[in-house]
């Protein structure tokens, strides 16, 4: 005697009712992404040029209270070799 084989479904039956979870909404996601958009600020500062361009640490912060602020913490800053280099093209 051999094991029974178990239920069989037909092609036209599958994929039907098999989730039995509600669809994922992405409402939340989109809203707190509009409030990002509608909340950013644009910073200008003056990084200090070496001899050759690098990453330079930058630390931001506020002084208002129950902010939340996403910034890098590097930032590029071109040379004084790289400003002569534009200067020839």
């Amino acid at each position: 005697m051999g094991s029974r084989p178990g239920p069989r479904r037909s092609f036209q039956d599958s994929g039907r009712n098999r989730s039995t979870s509600n669809a994922v909404s992405f409402k939340p996601y989109l809203d707190r992404f509009q409030k990002n958009l509608n909340n950013q600020y644009y910073l200008v500062f003056l990084g200090e040029p070496k001899k050759k361009g690098a990453l330079q640490r930058i630390k931001i912060w506020t002084e208002k209270s129950n902010s939340e602020i996403a910034a890098p913490d590097n930032v590029w800053v071109p040379g004084l070799q790289d400003k002569d280099n534009d200067k020839n093209k």
